[in-house]
């Protein structure tokens, strides 16, 4: 072969080796465009917080919990993450937020002016904040609605139509220029929808007033058209922030007037008793299909009820109506468990001895700590305002009563440094106050469903008042009609 063929050969593999060299690049930079594409950033910064941590979590498959940094920052990065609506909890506030997958979303926020400073950068932040802005103005609106309830039931029922239309109206004008996703714009409609329609669903009580209930039955046959118009069965519409508000007024709506229909008349039917409360769960069960759903707001009214019948007779019986319609075997459990605890924290029973630390992170057992009549306040840095509120209370009190023991116990995770730092800047005083060492453990044992709970045991830790509330007006008369026994 003579030098030109050779030298002609050479080049053609030299070109197809680049080719082959190119290709492997372009599917190399190919591949890690999509790879971007899949991942999930989100992050943000908290002013003045009030816990540690953000929570993120949908109601079916995801919950993570966001630690903050020194700066208070939080950041999440995922390559698994699905496109639709998640809440997002600090301290006890939350919001609905929507995220697609492979977006890149920072929120910042004031814990101490929550929803008006909540903000978004980055992709998906024109839909959240439109969404944050809606929730604002459907607040306001919802005041002025207030005012209407008084109006004749087509004349109401037209106004909340004009509404809801106006604000969809709006929606679809800005999505246009801001170019929403459509998924979002979908789901917003229904946010708007769900917001109009509880109102409807609460203008019979406030109208007609619970002795005339029943002329319910006289509202225009269209008063309540909606009901065939929304599929309430999906877990998703659980992180849009006014679908819950719609389901409760739903769900007490029908409860009050099966149970009206079953007396004869709504004077006869009170709002906590034993009847109105299984109807409500049977009311649940009846609209619900999809089991999360049904055990979300099931178990809610159960547990409501334990709260506030405490060890009373009757609680058995709405734990057997949710063991009836609960396929939810934990759940029950739960249920069953916060019922024995309420039973076991009645006045002459005596206080678990559960472990605690003191400010120097030694164990002690709380009947150690227990030396005379003591007051138990618990408290979290989570809710800052009500730490501080309840230490000046107590503050006063300690000083007009040394004879008690004020004990300040604090519930939050023992493994973070926040409960020292807390008590530092709060100027809290050491002495007395002290941290539960596993505070799921005890959060069950106390039925801490509220950060706020306190409660008085005698100098041998028997129960005195389980649930005491420390700031009525009446409290310094209580505090000395338990010495004094």
């Amino acid at each position: 072969m003579n030098e030109l063929c050779m030298s002609t050969l050479s080049r053609k593999q030299n070109i197809f080796k680049l080719s082959c060299y190119l290709l492997l690049l372009l599917v190399f930079i190919t591949s890690c465009e999509e790879n971007q594409r899949d991942i999930t950033y989100l992050g943000g910064k908290v002013v003045n917080p009030r816990a540690g941590f953000v929570i993120i979590h949908n109601y079916s498959d995801f919950r993570d919990t966001l630690e903050l940094d020194e700066q208070q920052r939080f950041s999440f990065v995922n390559n698994n993450f699905k496109t639709g609506w998640y809440t997002f909890h600090h301290g006890d506030e939350y919001q609905s937020v929507y995220i697609k997958k492979g977006d890149s979303l920072k929120w910042r926020f004031n814990s101490k002016s929550f929803d008006e400073s909540l903000a978004f950068t980055g992709s998906r932040a024109k839909e959240n904040n439109y969404l944050i802005n809606l929730y604002i103005e459907l607040e306001q609106l919802n005041d002025q609605i207030t005012a209407r309830y008084n109006q004749q039931p087509k004349d109401f029922k037209k106004y909340i139509d004009s509404i809801i239309k106006a604000q969809k109206k709006r929606l679809l004008k800005v999505a246009k220029v801001q170019e929403f996703d459509p998924k979002f714009v979908a789901d917003a409609e229904k946010l708007i929808e769900w917001n109009g329609w509880s109102r409807l669903e609460r203008y019979p009580y406030t109208h007609f007033g619970k002795t005339d209930f029943l002329q319910v039955k006289g509202l225009p046959s269209n008063f309540f058209s909606h009901r065939n118009s929304t599929n309430i069965n999906d877990i998703n519409n659980q992180n849009m922030y006014t679908f819950p508000s719609y389901v409760r007024s739903l769900v007490s709506n029908l409860s009050l007037y099966q149970c009206s229909l079953d007396k004869g008349n709504g004077a006869d039917v009170h709002l906590g008793s034993l009847d109105y409360r299984k109807k409500k769960l049977k009311v649940i069960d009846s609209i619900f299909t999809v089991d999360e759903l049904k055990d979300i707001y099931a178990s809610a009214e159960v547990r409501n009820y334990i709260r506030s019948h405490k060890g009373d007779e009757t609680v058995q019986s709405m734990i057997d109506i949710f063991t009836e319609i609960s396929s939810n075997d934990e759940l029950v459990a739960q249920i069953n468990g916060l019922a024995s605890t309420y039973i076991n924290l009645s006045p002459g029973n005596e206080i678990p001895n559960f472990e605690l630390y003191n400010t120097e992170k030694n164990e002690v057992k709380i009947n150690e700590v227990i030396d005379r009549m003591s007051v138990l306040f618990f408290w979290s840095y989570e809710d800052e305002d009500y730490a501080i509120r309840i230490h000046n209370q107590i503050r006063d009190l300690r000083t007009k009563y040394p004879e008690i023991k004020f004990i300040g116990i604090n519930i939050d995770n023992p493994n973070s440094d926040l409960w020292n730092k807390a008590n530092k800047r709060l100027a809290f005083n050491p002495k007395h106050e002290y941290q539960i060492r596993d505070p799921k453990t005890i959060n069950s044992q106390l039925a801490l469903s509220k950060k706020n709970r306190s409660m008085v045991v005698s100098s041998r830790g028997i129960i005195m008042d389980p649930n005491i509330n420390l700031f009525h007006y009446k409290i310094e008369t209580t505090l000395l009609g338990y010495l004094s026994r």
